[in-house]
């Protein structure tokens, strides 16, 4: 095949199967106070199971499918040198070693400066690698070469919309309608940014360390200061726990209870959500100081695990990890565990517990929890760190758990499902 479709091909490849790190989406998470379930019959647990990974964590994946292979790719003005390595550019970010798909990217566009199409692969590649602004700063670099770049458009307007700057994510998304009316993905991640920069018209902002905090003009500005502490104080214990403390702010939405429930569509018992931002209810937290920690601690974790892995991380562990740092009592899930007849295995708690049937979803976070406890009590939280380290750049859990464990992941689940079965939590 030419050089010029060969190109296009590999790059909508890479960018559709790629970017699932890239945002959450919608609620996919609701911190503490969840309803446990009465016990019920549900998946068996294979004996022997050796599941892989499935899924993201509920995250969103940008749509390029079916869509007009965008011009910018184009290979016709790369000189021979340049043309091998922008190939060779785009099978290292296939392959998903960012990294190195940056510097033969780099050296690309040494061979052939300010060429768009190179340009774009060095600003996928570090967007896929999580860093965010140098993707950013690249992609600008890019549509100077060539203004009519749909994917820097795109992974542009989801930069800012990440960051909360809603006009700049609606203007490329805009863009890239103007240049593709047919993107009805794009069209609803337009619609989502102008609806949220309605919501949050006369909103304020303070500015943190670590934290952008947006707040309603009726709220107390020291009530909002007060958040911004309790997240500064979530971002150095559970970063101390786990190791990690991530570059770059994240953004905080503080809403009324009923614009909460609008902006999110969560179930009444949730109190709070991560979706690539963390939004807190907070009409009635602001005199129950646990509770408000509670949700900071439990939303700033995922948040944390989410930049860690880019995404790449199980549910059960994330959400398992969430409860276990917002510091509640795991001891009614192991209760509720053990009462059960079945269990939903670990290997389907991999994607979004939206998929799971509403009758499981309780039984689901319980097990999170329970699973997660097991794992920090029988192995420490070194390997959990190396684990969540690894996963970023993993495309087999199983292998990638073992190797941080030091257990098969199948015999993981076996030595919890007997835990459950002859409970020790007790003299953990």
């Amino acid at each position: 095949m030419s050089g010029r479709r060969h190109l296009i091909l590999l790059a909508l490849l890479v960018i559709v199967g790629s970017l699932a790190a890239s945002l959450p989406e919608g609620p996919v998470s609701g911190s503490s106070r969840r309803p446990l379930p009465e016990p019920m019959a549900t998946v068996p647990i294979p004996p022997d199971s050796r599941p892989a990974l499935g899924g993201t964590g509920g995250a969103w994946v940008p749509g390029f499918v079916g869509a007009e292979p965008p011009p910018a790719i184009s290979a016709a003005r790369l000189n021979d040198e340049g043309m091998s390595l922008t190939r060779l550019g785009w099978h290292r970010v296939e392959a998903g070693d960012y990294a190195e798909a940056v510097r033969v990217f780099e050296e690309a566009d040494r061979a052939q400066p300010g060429e768009g199409s190179v340009l774009l692969g060095i600003g996928v590649a570090h967007y896929l690698r999580g860093d965010g602004r140098r993707a950013e700063a690249v992609l600008y670099r890019a549509l100077d070469a060539d203004a009519n770049q749909v994917i820097a458009h795109k992974l542009l307007g989801e930069i800012a919309y990440r960051a909360d700057e809603l006009a700049a994510a609606s203007a490329h998304f805009e863009t890239v309608l103007r240049l593709n009316p047919s993107d009805e993905v794009v069209r609803e991640r337009l619609d989502r940014a102008r609806n949220e920069a309605h919501a949050q018209a006369g909103f304020k902002t303070l500015e943190g360390r670590h934290f952008t905090v947006k707040f309603g003009g009726r709220e107390d500005p020291a009530f909002a200061r007060d958040v911004l502490g309790r997240l500064e104080a979530a971002y150095q214990d559970v970063g101390r726990r786990l190791g990690h403390f991530p570059d770059g702010k994240v953004p905080v939405i503080l809403y009324a209870d009923q614009e909460f429930r609008d902006s999110t569509v969560t179930p009444a018992w949730a109190q709070g959500v991560f979706d690539g931002k963390i939004r807190l209810p907070v009409g009635g937290l602001s005199v129950q100081a646990e509770t408000l920690n509670t949700a900071i601690r439990h939303e700033y974790t995922h948040a944390l695990l989410h930049a860690w892995t880019r995404g790449n991380v199980p549910t059960w562990l994330t959400e398992g990890l969430a409860r276990t740092f917002e510091g509640s009592d795991v001891r009614q899930e192991w209760d509720l565990l053990r009462k059960a007849e079945h269990l939903v295995p670990l290997h389907e708690l991999h994607g979004s517990f939206l998929t799971l049937p509403p009758s499981q979803r309780g039984l689901a976070y319980a097990e999170s929890f329970a699973a997660v406890h097991y794992l920090l009590n029988h192995h420490g939280v070194r390997p959990v760190r190396t684990l969540l380290k690894e996963l970023a750049g993993s495309k087999d859990f199983d292998r990638t758990f073992l190797d941080a464990v030091g257990l098969p992941y199948a015999d993981f689940q076996a030595g919890f499902i007997r835990n459950i079965i002859v409970p020790n939590w007790r003299r953990s």
